[in-house]
């Protein structure tokens, strides 16, 4: 069977290979001394190796390939990067097929296949052919929490470097405004799943300084958001309230040379009026009369000063009755759920703070962020709770955002091969 490469990467950067007795497909005696450093770019899979052949001490890079025939398929010999290649590394070796550098002179192969306990590559195709979405949920249980859990705090750092990398495409969009890219992400916050990218769209379209202006004028600001947003549709405007809005666009439109975004690009269907786009923009509307400048706020406060600040957003009472414009409904609560105060922190406050970090390199503000995520309760969904199922619990959202990394980046793609749990099942 011919394994994929990365597995013979993975035996040989965790040292599953048996060292005693190694010998080249010449017959020479080898010892690997170092098995050097992996390399992810362009060039050798290891580099800064050592090895002892026939008793002499080399030191270069390590190559390896499914099949020995790989290494002139890749052009290999005619490339100045391998000249320093001192060891081929293959799973099992062609027969006559010779492995030469640039200049000639022949690279020594190993056939790790002779080498490895066999047990291994059947283990990773039974993980590759898994059909439960976590492939390694049959060993799982087996492993030491202690295992389990140092891969997740590790993990979580991943997702809030990943979660970084969105932070800094809109630093860059809006010529490093803090501020600005706090407000951008607080507005996909409040847009949840379905329509994160639409609330992302519309606080890229409203200049900072027009939400500073307005801040402190509930009428202006609901109209300038609702406005952008296109959901004021002279058509729909059945009562005075909508009209007011409608028309202070008008004029706001006129004076700032706005540019409302189609109404379409707001989903409403399957999800619960909560979550609908008017009502979740209108609680954004709140927050921003009681605070513009949340990026100052979050790095100077507490976390359970910023949790009570959003706790104490109060919603437009014309709210109360309405999920849409014009169409009265039972009198309902507006205010912020507390489980909406912790996915805010946990989706806008955490990364940026965070993110904040990366850019000025100050540990104090990751490790500000990574604390707050370990006070606060994790979510309940449905990945979290296939983890809960075979013995892994989501103790903090800490855990719970590792959790859902670790599916999505890992398990979805089956990355076993890079995975520490992967590595428990296949050592």
């Amino acid at each position: 069977m011919r394994y994929p490469e990365k597995l013979l990467h993975f035996i040989w950067r965790y040292k599953l290979i048996n060292p005693q007795n190694l010998k080249t497909t010449a017959g020479e005696e080898l010892q690997i001394l170092d098995f050097g450093q992996y390399n992810t770019d362009a060039g050798a899979d290891f580099e800064f190796a050592k090895i002892r052949l026939n008793g002499s001490v080399w030191a270069g890079n390590v190559e390896m390939h499914v099949e020995s025939q790989d290494w002139n398929r890749h052009n290999h010999q005619h490339d100045a990067r391998y000249n320093t290649t001192i060891l081929h590394v293959v799973w099992e070796a062609d027969e006559g097929e010779k492995v030469l550098r640039q200049d000639g002179t022949e690279i020594p192969t190993l056939a790790m296949k002779d080498f490895v306990d066999p047990s291994l590559p059947e283990r990773y195709m039974e993980l590759m052919q898994q059909q439960h979405p976590i492939a390694c949920a049959y060993r799982l249980p087996q492993i030491a929490s202690f295992h389990v859990y140092s891969w997740l705090d590790r993990v979580l750092i991943e997702r809030l470097e990943t979660k970084s990398l969105l932070i800094e495409e809109w630093l860059e969009q809006t010529a490093n405004d803090w501020e600005k890219v706090t407000i951008i992400s607080l507005a996909r916050s409040f847009g949840m799943a379905i329509n994160q990218h639409a609330f992302e769209r519309l606080m890229k379209s409203i200049p900072l300084n027009l939400i500073y202006k307005y801040a402190e004028e509930e009428d202006k600001l609901e109209a300038l958001l609702f406005g952008c947003a296109g959901l004021l549709d002279m058509s729909e405007m059945k009562d005075s309230y909508a009209r007011k809005l409608k028309e202070e666009f008008q004029y706001l439109k006129m004076l700032h040379r706005l540019q409302p975004m189609e109404k379409e690009s707001w989903k409403f269907m399957r999800m619960r009026p909560y979550n609908f786009p008017t009502i979740r923009l209108a609680q954004l509307c709140a927050l921003l009369r009681q605070r513009v400048r949340w990026f100052e706020y979050i790095r100077k406060n507490s976390l359970e000063t910023v949790m009570q600040a959003c706790r104490e957003v109060e919603v437009a009472s014309y709210w109360n009755e309405h999920f849409h414009f014009g169409k009265v409904t039972k009198v309902h609560p507006t205010t912020v759920t507390e489980s909406f105060v912790t996915h805010l922190v946990v989706n806008t406050f955490v990364p940026v703070l965070f993110a904040y970090g990366r850019f000025l390199g100050d540990e104090r503000l990751k490790d500000k962020a990574v604390e707050w995520l370990s006070l606060l309760p994790s979510e309940d969904n449905n990945i979290i709770r296939k983890f809960r199922e075979l013995g892994v619990q989501s103790r903090s959202a800490g855990d719970g955002q590792a959790i859902i990394q670790l599916y999505k980046s890992y398990c979805v793609v089956k990355r076993c091969l890079d995975c520490a749990l992967g590595y428990y099942c296949l050592r």
